[in-house]
């Protein structure tokens, strides 16, 4: 029998506009993380979601192991 880990997100605070403003400078929307279990999935700033699929032809902030 497979086990599969199951990966629960938090939920995503609204941001101030402030924050929205200056996150609109940046040009990449997406944002690279990894969770847990050493598993990529990448977050979407402009509609607050999460996939586990790269995205294609966009750019995005690569995750940074903070232990490097």
């Amino acid at each position: 029998m497979r086990t599969f880990s199951i990966v629960f997100f938090w939920s995503m605070q609204n941001k101030s506009q402030a924050e929205n403003e200056s996150e609109s400078e940046f040009s990449a929307r997406w944002i690279q993380h990894q969770d847990a279990d050493g598993m990529f999935y990448y977050e979407d700033t402009a509609n607050n979601t999460v996939t586990w699929m790269a995205p294609v032809g966009e750019e995005y902030i690569r995750w940074v192991d903070p232990e490097a």
